[in-house]
C-alpha cells in the first residue's frame, strides 16, 4: 500500500470520527505563536542529527514522523513507555500511519548516561532488541544511585531480552563505545529547546501533552494535513 493510499484511507478515517464526534480535545488547527517558533527552530538547528541511524520503529516512508525524546532516569518517561506508548505502535506504527525515531535527552542524573548509553550498544545490536531493551530498563528504574550500573544494566538483558550478547553488552557500555552519540543526541535535543521529558515531536510540531488521546489527535490532524498538502500537488 503506497502513501497516497495510506493519507487518503486515513483521512477518510478522521472525516468519520469527526462526523460521530470521536476526536474530544481537538488541538487547535492554527499553530500557537509557541508551535510556530518551534517550528521554525526545527529548520534553523545548527545540530545535524542524521535520523537513519538512530533507534526506529514502523516504516521511513509513514506520513507522520514522530521523534521521541527520553531519559532513562525519568518517571515520567517510564509511565508513558508503560501506559502510551505500546497503544500508539498498535494503533498507528504498525498499520503504517507512523515512523517513530528515538533520542537521547539524558538530563536527569548519571544513571541516565550509563543507560542511554546501554541503550545504544543495544541498538547496535538489533534495533528491534533495543525497544524490548528499554521497557524492561524503565521496569527496573530506580530513585536510588546506582541503579544504571553496568551490572544491573547487563542484567536486565541477560534476563529478558535474549536477542543481545550480554558479554558484548558489557564491553560496549564499559568502553563506552556510544558515549558520542548520546552526546550528540543531547546536543540535538537542547538546540531545539526540548522542555523536559517525555518529549514528542509530530511532524515538526512539539506536543504540549503525553497522554494517549491528545498524541492521537495530534497524529490525526498531521495526517489531514499531509493529506490536503498531496491534494494540491
Amino acid at each position: 500500500m503506497n502513501r497516497a493510499i495510506l493519507v487518503l484511507f486515513f483521512y477518510l478515517l478522521i472525516s468519520w470520527s469527526l462526523a460521530q464526534n470521536t476526536l474530544p480535545n481537538t488541538p487547535p488547527s492554527e499553530a500557537s505563536s509557541q508551535e510556530a517558533a518551534f517550528a521554525e527552530q526545527m529548520t534553523q538547528t545548527q545540530v545535524n542529527m542524521d535520523l537513519r541511524t538512530q533507534p526506529h520503529l514502523g516504516h521511513p516512508g509513514a506520513p507522520v514522523l514522530m521523534l521521541l525524546f527520553e531519559d532513562f532516569s525519568c518517571p515520567h518517561c517510564k509511565r508513558f513507555t508503560e501506559d502510551v506508548l505500546s497503544d500508539l505502535i498498535r494503533d498507528f506504527v504498525l498499520p503504517g500511519y507512523v515512523y517513530i525515531v528515538y533520542i537521547n535527552f539524558p538530563i536527569i542524573d548519571k544513571n541516565s548516561f550509563f543507560a542511554a548509553w546501554a541503550g545504544e550498544c543495544a541498538f547496535a545490536q538489533n534495533n528491534l532488541a533495543f525497544w524490548r531493551y528499554k521497557r524492561y530498563i524503565f521496569q527496573y528504574q530506580q530513585s536510588s544511585e546506582g541503579w544504571a550500573s553496568p551490572d544491573n544494566l547487563v542484567a536486565i538483558a541477560r534476563n529478558h531480552v535474549t536477542e543481545l550478547n550480554p558479554d558484548e553488552l558489557m564491553r560496549c557500555i564499559v568502553e563506552g563505545d556510544y558515549e558520542q552519540e548520546v552526546l550528540h543526541d543531547l546536543a540535538y535535543a537542547e538546540s531545539l529547546a526540548i522542555p523536559g521529558t517525555p518529549a514528542l515531536v509530530i511532524n515538526n510540531n512539539l506536543a504540549q501533552g503525553t497522554n494517549y488521546a491528545y498524541i492521537s489527535d495530534m497524529i490525526y490532524l498531521a495526517l489531514e494535513e499531509v493529506f490536503e498538502s498531496e491534494k494540491q500537488r
